[in-house]
């Protein structure tokens, strides 16, 4: 294994580290390592014809800025770390896939054991053993102390906090799940199943429960879509789902589990005993106010602090229109809408696995807007590069043909 191939490897091994070894309080240890991968394939990067909508959302932006008097150090750095984060993560990714895609999965694979092992021994120690926890080194946000039922402290693993490191397994876990299929090992799966559902439980996200299960249920319905009987289908997986909801209702009738279950609907529902959905909704309500008001240009990068004392709704989308009017909203939709098409034009199942990555991610982000982590611009490099391998084959067999 070369030395390019060695550092792409810890690009990959490194996604889940978002908040622990930080290099500086901007720079984290993924988007380190990615610059050095973009400086030793530069001559790989290519762009695409769906990249003029990226360019588009970019220019629009910078047109907010102008007509709006944003223009400062915090919306132009805000403005540049797009475009870095889709030279970085989303072109690096994609310029290495079509050599590196078997490598990625495996790579993926045993990234996920280890923040998974870490998972299981963060909440035991914290929560049982707290003489034997040592926290990672961290530059920001050292102290969690976030509980369920009062009771147990969440994990976080490597990310800010525990709801973060949920929005990596979502986007994680489908390309896991496809390694362990085409891999034989039985031992493996089941290790891997067993740490995996103990992670979840540790770190006890709410909306991820919700989001694995909606994502779910997309993705396999378009799955039985493509057969027939399709009516059949439907029909055993709106039964599947209500018995898991029935089942769920009738076990929640017990102690903490109950608790646990209805905190986690609390929360999803906003209603006003979960301290995070009250500052969710607040922070909603007040940026869609601002946005009545600013619908055609925003209001500028980074500058809803002006407005109404804090800088993101918790929501990407809604930060996008605030931040580059509603043109770059249009554009960055279209961006996001040519990457879920080029996933109906993979030919295998491993399509499944990028629906299921793509509606969770996408989920998770009404509910969060730190387009920073590297998760998002990944799985956009992974469409883009299996989109390439496609049309590669395909050039290849006409070639044999003629």
């Amino acid at each position: 294994m070369n030395l390019k191939k060695i550092i792409f490897a810890l690009l990959i091994f490194t996604l889940p580290v978002t908040n622990a070894f930080e290099i500086t309080e901007k720079i984290s240890l993924p988007l380190f390592i990615g610059v050095i991968c973009l400086m030793l394939c530069i001559n790989k990067i290519k762009f695409y014809l769906h990249d003029i909508f990226f360019l588009l959302f970019i220019i629009a932006m910078m047109l907010t800025m102008i007509i709006n008097g944003a223009i400062n150090k915090r919306s132009i750095l805000y403005l540049l770390s797009f475009a870095i984060l889709c030279l970085v993560f989303l072109k690096v990714v994609s310029a290495n896939y079509i050599y590196n895609k078997q490598l990625i999965l495996r790579i993926m694979y045993f990234s996920t054991i280890v923040l998974s092992i870490y998972i299981i021994y963060e909440f035991t120690t914290r929560n049982f053993f707290p003489g034997l926890f040592f926290d990672l080194p961290r530059i920001m946000d050292k102290q969690y102390d976030a509980t369920f039922i009062d009771k147990y402290y969440r994990a976080r693993g490597f990310c800010t906090e525990s709801g973060h490191t949920a929005l990596f397994f979502e986007f994680i876990l489908p390309f896991n799940i496809y390694y362990l299929y085409l891999n034989k090992s039985n031992i493996k799966k089941v290790i891997f199943l067993i740490l995996v559902l103990a992670s979840l439980v540790f770190i006890n996200s709410s909306i991820n429960f919700v989001i694995i299960s909606v994502g779910s249920i997309f993705a396999l319905l378009i799955y039985l879509m493509k057969g027939k009987n399709s009516v059949k289908k439907y029909l055993i997986v709106c039964l599947s789902v209500v018995l898991v909801i029935s089942t769920l209702t009738l076990i929640s009738n017990s102690g903490d589990l109950k608790l646990t279950i209805n905190g986690m609907m609390d929360k999803i529902s906003m209603t006003d005993n979960a301290g995070s959905s009250i500052e969710r909704k607040m922070k909603m309500n007040k940026g869609y106010y601002v946005m009545s008001n600013n619908l055609i240009w925003g209001i500028g990068p980074m500058m809803l602090s002006n407005y109404v004392g804090f800088d993101s709704t918790l929501n990407m989308f809604i930060d996008l229109w605030l931040y580059s009017g509603i043109f770059g909203l249009i554009s960055f939709y279209l961006f996001v809408l040519i990457f879920f098409i080029k996933i109906f034009k993979i030919k295998d199942n491993f399509k499944y696995c990028m629906l299921f990555s793509f509606f969770m991610v996408t989920f998770h982000y009404q509910i969060i807007a730190n387009f920073y982590y590297p998760w998002l611009w990944i799985l956009f490099g992974m469409i883009e590069g299996e989109d390439v391998l496609w049309k590669s084959k395909q050039i290849k067999s006409r070639i044999n043909i003629h």
